[in-house]
Formats: structure tokens, C-alpha cells, sequence
């Protein structure tokens, strides 16, 4: 077959990789070029061997990007009573970490639109890399909340590129799922970095979280050495004979892998919302995805780290000694992964929104029932359930957010979504602490039971992506294909009787 973007290289100069230097015929070259990247693309009925390896890479990347998340929370009960902090200093500190990941995510997300996907994760990696480390060697709350910034920025940056990567790398039937995967497989460190907690803060070792933390930079050379960039970035950018390059792998893989052809691509050429400016997000076109988004990242924040970030505060606020509430801790953290993972049975089957929408009503329910029953087996089941849903929300909507922008300005749209969301962290952070010493631990309930309410509200507003119909033609093709070995497996005695 000849390769469908050889027939936009006569308008492209393929050295021109700015949008500042790109007239308008070229910019809506490049945009139909990543439009049929995307096509050829979303075309593949099944993974290939690089999909495979950039799932592997992910997965590491993302893994260090959680971790670091999380570690805050896990010395925060031990830095509290080592350095004399009020439950609002802590919500203080912990917010630190969210300026930075607001800062880190809505710069990142330009710059990645601008000089590629792959350069701006590795520079993440080494920022969080490096706060982790500085974080380590904290000696009092001003050190460690600096430290959490530079932190924070590498954190948000990370998981904002991750989203677009996945968006960008697999077929739009089996992204949701990828996510899921990627999502749920780096969540397996929440439990083990618990586990270890339960081990070294009691001991007073609680610089050793932040030193596991830190290595990120290991997984940084190796993404070097291994990820590719995006195609579908660099068809939009120009670098159509790279993007070539790349797609065309996938295709032979496939090709090489299964033995079969692969069906031609539906392309649909729609109009590109991209002019360059940092104003894009918000023209008329795309200033609704830009809210919903946006929107659902706050929400998203602060339900997942509503609970996960302060659930060791709230069980020894509630008189539970701290290695139980690390024990609870390890049970919720169990359930994230395992709420991400097998999310990846649903998430491609259904619409985004409507997923997000149901499990949040669930959600909220759940959050009652923790909230204003205070015995062990209800704390167990419920904390269970809570990480579990919540979770399966997260993965959904790291899937849909990136999906909603264009690729040209995919970047800039999910990092300001990514970065406003952590506005929701910074809240959060100070606004719980608040709520425990004026209302008690129930009111952390009812305050995110509330937040369940508004993501439903939000969810309404969402766009269609057609997932549920890419998932129905993968299956038909897939069926059709099944009939068609049957069938010629029929014929084969017959042609043998001639």
C-alpha cells in the first residue's frame, strides 16, 4: 500500500517543525497529515511489538511518577510530630506539592506541543527525580516544602505527557484499556511504598521513602534509549518523513505478527483548531472541552487524593494507632490498582462520560457509609470499595481528557486541564485540614461526597468520543475476520477433491 502521507510531502517542508514559521497552507498540510496518522493508527486491531515496549517504558515512568505523589502523605503522621506541625501546617506543606504539579503540568504541556512528547517527559522524570532526593535530606518544613515544589513540577509534567502519549500511541479501540493497564500495573508501587512505610517510619527512617522516590533518574536513561516520539506529533509538526518512519513499523509489525492485511484507514478531515498561539485552547471551537476538562481534572484531584493523601491523619485523628492506620492504608492502596486494572474490562466498552457518571454516584454512596460507621470491618470493606471505584474514575478520566483536544494542541489542552486540576490538589490540601479540626473526620466524608455530585454534574457536559463504536467495529472486523479463516478453511478439502 503506499503510504497515505506521501501525498501531502510537496506541500510540507519537512525541515519547518515551528508553527511560527508555518504559513497557514502548511499548517493545515501538517493537520491533515496527523489526521491520517491517526487513522492508520486507530486501524491496528491488535498491539504491536513497539506498543508492547512502550507499555513496559510507561508503566516504569509512571510508576516513580506515583510514588512520588504519594510519599508526602506517607511521612506526613511522622514529620508532624517530629518537627511539632498543626493539622493546617500539613495541609500547608502537603499543598506545596500541588503548586508545583499546577506549574510543572500547564508548562510542560506547551513546551510538549512545541518541541516534542518524548524530550519534555525525560526532563519531568529528572525534576521529580531530583525533588525527591533534595526532599530526603529536609530538615525542617520550609526545606521539604520547597523540595516538594520542584517535586511537584516534575510530577505534574510527567503524568500530563504520559496522557497524551497513550492517546497518541495506541488505536483509539484499545486506548482506554492501555490506560487502564499502564495506570493500574505503576499502581502496584502505591501498596509496596505503604508496605515499606508500615516498615521505616516507626523505626523514624522516613527519609528512605524519599530516597526511593529518586529513582526515576534510572528509568529516564533508559526511556532515551527506547520510547519513540509520537507520530501523530510529528505529522502535525511537519516531520512527515519521521512520522512515516514510525507509523510505517507499527503497520509492518502488525503485518509480520499476524500474517494479515490491514484494512484501510477511515480518515475524516476535520478543521484544526491550532494557530500557534497560547490562546487556542480557549477559541470558541474548543473553550468547552477546555472547561469540561479542566473541570474533571479538579474533581478527579481531589477525589483521588482526598482520601489517599490523608487517610493515615484521619485514622489517628480517630484514635486508631499509626500502624494500623498503615496497615489500613496498604488495604486501599490494594484497591487502587486493582480498580484501575480491571477497569480495562469496561473502559473501552462504554462511553467515558457514562462511566465517569455512574461510578461517581457509587462513589459517593460509598464515602457515606465511611463517613458515619467508625468500625474496623466497615472501614476494611468500604476503604476497599472507595479505592476501588475511585480508581476506575481516575483511569477514565485520564483516558478522555487528552481525547478531547486536537493533536496539534493536545499538549497545551491537557496540561491547562492537567494544571488547573492540581488547583483542586491545593485546595484540597488546605481545605481538609480545615474541616477535620472544625467538623471532625466526618466532614472529609460529606465534603467528598459533594465533590462525587459536581462530577456527575460535569460528566453531563462531556463530549461523545465514540468509543463505544470503535469497540463494536474492532469486534465485527475481528469476527468477520474469524468467518473468513472458517470459510477458506472450508475450501481447502474441495480444492484438494479437484
Amino acid at each position: 500500500m503506499r503510504p497515505l502521507l506521501n501525498g501531502f510531502a510537496h506541500i510540507v517542508d519537512i525541515k519547518t517543525t515551528e508553527s511560527k514559521e508555518m504559513n497557514p497552507e502548511t499548517q493545515r498540510a501538517n493537520h491533515t497529515a496527523s489526521q491520517v496518522v491517526s487513522a492508520r493508527m486507530d486501524r491496528l486491531p491488535k498491539l504491536t511489538r513497539t506498543h508492547r515496549r512502550n507499555i513496559f517504558i510507561l508503566i516504569a515512568l509512571f510508576t516513580f511518577d506515583l510514588i512520588d505523589i504519594g510519599t508526602l502523605a506517607l511521612v506526613a503522621p511522622a514529620v508532624r510530630a517530629e518537627w511539632g506541625m498543626s493539622l493546617e501546617a500539613v495541609g500547608v506543606l502537603t499543598s506545596t506539592t500541588f503548586i508545583g504539579m499546577t506549574i510543572g503540568a500547564i508548562v510542560a504541556g506547551r513546551v510538549a506541543d512545541r518541541i516534542g512528547r518524548k524530550p519534555t517527559l525525560i526532563t519531568a522524570v529528572v525534576v521529580f527525580s531530583t525533588g525527591s532526593l533534595l526532599s530526603a535530606f529536609a530538615t525542617g518544613p520550609e526545606w521539604l516544602g520547597w523540595a516538594r515544589v520542584v517535586t511537584g513540577i516534575g510530577i505534574g509534567a510527567t503524568s500530563g505527557i504520559i496522557l497524551v502519549l497513550v492517546s497518541e500511541m495506541f488505536p483509539k479501540p484499545l486506548r482506554g484499556r492501555m490506560m487502564a493497564v499502564i495506570y493500574g500495573v505503576s499502581a502496584i508501587s502505591v501498596p509496596l511504598m505503604a508496605l515499606l512505610a508500615r516498615v521505616v517510619i516507626p523505626a523514624g527512617l522516613w527519609h528512605v521513602i524519599f530516597l526511593v522516590g529518586s529513582g526515576g533518574f534510572i528509568v529516564a536513561l533508559l526511556a532515551i534509549k527506547l520510547l519513540p516520539e509520537s507520530p501523530r506529533w510529528m505529522a502535525a509538526q511537519g516531520r512527515l518523513e519521521q512520522a512515516e518512519a514510525e507509523m510505517s513499523r507499527f503497520e509492518a509489525e502488525y503485518e509480520e505478527e499476524t500474517g494479515k492485511q490491514l484494512p484501510p484507514p477511515i480518515y475524516q478531515d476535520h478543521q484544526s483548531s491550532a494557530t500557534g498561539s497560547i490562546f487556542d485552547i480557549f477559541r470558541k471551537r474548543v473553550i468547552g472541552r477546555t472547561i469540561v476538562g479542566s473541570s474533571l481534572f479538579i474533581l478527579a484531584t481531589v477525589l483521588n487524593y482526598g482520601l489517599n493523601s490523608w487517610f493515615p491523619v484521619i485514622l489517628i485523628e480517630r484514635g486508631y494507632p499509626i500502624a494500623d492506620a498503615y496497615s489500613f492504608l496498604l488495604v486501599l492502596s490494594c484497591a487502587n490498582f486493582l480498580g484501575a486494572l480491571l477497569s480495562s474490562t469496561v473502559i473501552d466498552r462504554f462511553e467515558r462520560k457514562w462511566l465517569i457518571l455512574g461510578a461517581s454516584i457509587i462513589l459517593g454512596l460509598i464515602y457515606m457509609v465511611i463517613g458515619f460507621v467508625d468500625n474496623v470491618p466497615v472501614l476494611l470493606i468500604f476503604g476497599f470499595s472507595a479505592g476501588f471505584v475511585q480508581n476506575a474514575i481516575t483511569t477514565t478520566v485520564f483516558t478522555y481528557m487528552p481525547e478531547i483536544f486536537p493533536v496539534e494542541i493536545r499538549g497545551q489542552g491537557s496540561g491547562f486541564s492537567n494544571g488547573i486540576g492540581r488547583l483542586g490538589g491545593i485546595a484540597n490540601s488546605l481545605l481538609i485540614g480545615v474541616i477535620i479540626a472544625t467538623f471532625a473526620t466526618e466532614g472529609v466524608f460529606v465534603y467528598l461526597t459533594v465533590i462525587c455530585a459536581l462530577m456527575v454534574v460535569v460528566a453531563l457536559f462531556g463530549p461523545v468520543m465514540g468509543i463505544r463504536t470503535a469497540h463494536l467495529t474492532l469486534k465485527q472486523d475481528k469476527q468477520t475476520a474469524a468467518q473468513q479463516v472458517v470459510v477458506a478453511a472450508q475450501q481447502l478439502p474441495e480444492a484438494a477433491d479437484r
